[in-house]
């Protein structure tokens, strides 16, 4: 009898402290990807107000890109994300090809990265 109770109580509180760092850890990364799309919307000027030709898809897409390579802050908080935040291995941002306009590890930045079954952060 002892060792069913103690089994379940084991069960339950392995069960909820799991719970709780999941639930953790989803609100952190929560957190930075809308810190990251806050960045990155704060990086791109309004494009209407330069001689950039807004109907050409190609040219705002190289501008936009060229816009987010150049912004420390966003290029920033790519870096230190990684190290600073425990649950974070890499972090990208990357076009709708799928190549990474900014990468955590420097090598990859500009590569297509290969498709993962990560969640991705729409809306940015």
């Amino acid at each position: 009898m002892v060792t069913a109770m103690v089994s379940a109580f084991s069960y339950l509180y392995v069960s909820q402290v799991l719970r709780l760092r999941v639930n953790n850890a989803s609100d952190t990364a929560k957190l930075l990807a809308d810190q990251i799309a806050y960045s990155a919307r704060n990086a791109v000027p309004d494009l209407t107000s330069t001689r950039l030709d807004t109907d050409n898809p190609k040219a705002v897409r190289a501008a936009i890109e060229g816009y987010l390579r150049i912004d420390t802050n966003l290029n920033d908080m790519v870096d230190s994300s990684v190290g600073n935040v425990d649950i974070v291995t890499d972090l990208a941002i990357v076009d709708l090809d799928g190549r990474a306009i900014l990468h955590s590890n420097a090598d990859l930045a500009g590569k297509v990265l290969r498709k993962l079954s990560r969640p991705v952060a729409h809306g940015l």
